[in-house]
């Protein structure tokens, strides 16, 4: 889906909808283009979502977040941080399923003449606030012993990077897959990546309160584990799948496919059950504490719920 499209839906959701939840038995889930996301992408495609779950495509997770606030998405798939910047205004949804690390698809791009984190000193760096970019930047700053002083903030939707760079409005831009692989190939290069801080950058899926104990919910649960299984049993199909929604080429898809880890059931369990998880959010609610977004970290049991892990089992 295009930008104008995308727009287009965000939209009809914000003002043709309502701006209070309402109990349906359709689940609408707000998606950006994300490589992580892949295993639904080929869930949706081979039909294993039933007809009552609808995928909705947002241009950024900025519109995602204000649907969610207005009531009009079920669910949607979000990285840790912000779903512990927006703890407030999205009280009435919990976390409910790890769909995705990031391992590399999350970067700080740059141009040729940028070779190290230190060069982007007094440099203009697209971000979009409030999000994964706005992470990711500042982890990469904290690496480079640089603080927001020392660069030019360009705060920009994630999907206007690349016109920001074509147009030389930006130096460098924090992105993820795949307007990562678009500003490569447009002539921009990595100085850094989620693989430099593991377990960091977190994908989850979210689901308003009164949704998260339905069977819609663990429908959708089923056509993700389903989708994993069969990225990894037939990696040529369902690269194809991937890279028309995301309109790159099927090698691209891979490759960028190679910087996500897609855990399953048994991932999900160790992960929620273990203080791995507690080690994770405490760690990310240091660096939006220090952004200025959040007080104090909420307690995990606020954030997450764990009915629907307890239950999952691996999909064959």
């Amino acid at each position: 889906m295009n930008r104008v499209q995308a727009l287009l839906v965000f939209v009809i959701f914000l003002f043709g909808v309502g701006c209070t939840h309402k109990p349906s038995t359709t689940l609408r889930v707000g998606l950006v283009n994300w490589i992580g996301y892949a295993p639904l992408y080929v869930a949706e495609a081979k039909g294993w979502l039933p007809n009552n779950i609808k995928i909705v495509d947002f241009p950024s997770n900025y519109d995602i977040i204000e649907a969610l606030k207005l009531g009009t998405l079920e669910s949607a798939a979000l990285t840790l941080d912000e779903v512990l910047i927006n703890y407030r205004d999205l009280n009435s949804y919990k976390a409910v399923w790890l769909i995705d690390y990031s391992n590399g698809a999350d970067a700080i791009v740059a141009a040729p003449e940028i070779k190290s984190l230190q060069d982007l000193r007094h440099k203009r760096v697209a971000f979009e606030p409030k999000s994964v970019q706005e992470y990711l930047l500042d982890r990469a700053l904290q690496k480079g012993n640089l603080t927001r002083g020392d660069i030019i903030p360009k705060p920009l939707k994630y999907d206007e990077a690349l016109t920001a760079w074509k147009q030389k409005r930006v130096d460098a831009a924090a992105t993820f897959e795949p307007i990562k692989t678009e500003l490569i190939n447009n002539g921009m290069h990595t100085v850094f990546d989620s693989s430099q801080i593991p377990y960091e950058i977190i994908d989850l899926l979210v689901v308003h309160n009164s949704l998260i104990k339905t069977f819609t919910l663990k429908k959708l649960i089923q056509a993700y584990q389903k989708g994993v299984t069969f990225i990894q049993a037939d990696p040529d199909s369902s690269m194809q799948i991937v890279a028309n929604y995301l309109h790159i080429t099927p090698r691209e898809a891979r490759d960028a496919l190679m910087g996500v880890q897609l855990p399953g059931c048994s991932t999900n369990k160790h992960v929620y059950r273990s203080k791995a998880l507690q080690k994770h959010i405490f760690k990310v609610a240091s660096i939006v504490q220090e952004e200025g977004y959040v007080q104090y970290t909420p307690k995990i049991q606020n954030l997450f719920s764990f009915a629907l892990i307890d239950s999952c089992e691996e999909s064959r």
